[in-house]
């Protein structure tokens, strides 16, 4: 990665407030680092919160000891990932027939079909499928309404 990448990391990462607080906290990264979204649904399940700036995605999890677990991913990898110590509250299973937070953009067409409507902003896209409001950033379900 050029510096320039790595400055635009550790910019999406302190907006979202997500870069680990000491470097103590950088050796104890578990093995997601460079996930993709779709791993670390299959690890961690359904997210508590998406989060979207316009360079970044973020899962968070509330943690099993009242902390807050947070997956920040640029470009479709984990850049930012929980300490190892850090574990779910619950794990919940994407649903097979909803649509949820996190979910691929291509998961949700593909299950309910094309868009009946959109409304598109410069920071923002919202799709309605199968009868509901569905926010959308990076390709992935940010809020269902």
């Amino acid at each position: 990665m050029n510096n320039m990448t790595l400055k635009g990391i550790a910019c999406a990462a302190m907006l979202l407030g997500a870069w680990p607080a000491n470097q103590d906290t950088l050796a104890t990264i578990d093995s997601l680092v460079a996930a993709t979204p779709d791993k670390v649904l299959e690890t961690w399940g359904v997210p508590n919160r998406v989060t979207a700036s316009a360079c970044a995605l973020g899962f968070e999890y509330d943690g099993e000891r009242g902390e807050n677990a947070r997956f920040v991913f640029h470009d479709g990898i984990a850049v930012v990932v929980p300490a190892a110590t850090v574990q779910p509250k619950a794990r919940t299973t994407p649903p097979a027939k909803q649509l949820y937070p996190g979910q691929s953009l291509r998961d949700a067409l593909a299950k309910f079909g094309a868009a009946e409507s959109t409304a598109l902003s410069a920071m923002s896209l919202e799709v309605r499928l199968g009868g509901k409001r569905v926010g959308v950033a990076h390709g992935r379900v940010v809020s269902v309404h």
